[in-house]
């Protein structure tokens, strides 16, 4: 069908859902497929529907969304808890190191769900509820993770208050190559 007032004449054409991206099925990723959309402009598609997915390994989730979402390439992967991925009802690590470790823990099974590592994050946003007492202990093990490479950008900001009164919680943005 022609898309109306489009320049250059596109059309939106449907796209076949797709299940798993490159290997994400051996991690145990679900994911629920939205009738997908591509607009081709000039014989490339340049946009599609999000696509969201649950990755079996990951923690369950403290509220209801899904662990990643997904469109274009870019994926964006739910801020986590430090929350025991095989005991949701754990205690959480004491101390905001432990803490930023399970974090960024969780979140290393999320891309591994996905068929991606850290080496696929561009953007990485921080929230800490005790900024001044905890900033440099989080970037100690925060750093860890990511040095040597390039880092990715970054934003860190203070909060009054978390999920389960975690002291962390980090979200990423990853692009698929």
């Amino acid at each position: 069908m022609r898309a109306a007032g489009r320049p250059g004449g596109g059309e939106l054409l449907p796209r076949p859902a797709r299940s798993e991206h490159g290997g994400g099925a051996l991690f145990g990723a679900l994911t629920f497929a939205v009738q997908r959309f591509c607009f081709r402009y000039q014989g490339a598609c340049v946009s599609q529907q999000p696509k969201f997915t649950m990755v079996d390994a990951a923690p369950t989730p403290v509220g209801p969304f899904s662990h990643a979402a997904e469109a274009d390439g870019w994926v964006f992967l739910t801020g986590q808890m430090p929350t025991d991925p095989a005991d949701d009802s754990a205690p959480l690590p004491e101390g905001v190191a432990a803490q930023t470790r399970r974090v960024m823990d969780n979140l290393i099974l999320v891309l591994g769900g996905l068929g991606l590592t850290l080496d696929n994050v561009v953007s990485v946003r921080i929230f800490l509820t005790e900024f001044k007492r905890d900033y440099e202990a989080m970037n100690a093990v925060y750093k860890s993770y990511f040095l040597p490479k390039p880092l990715p950008a970054r934003t860190c900001v203070g909060v009054t208050g978390l999920a389960r009164d975690a002291l962390v919680e980090i979200d990423f943005v990853a692009r698929r190559p």
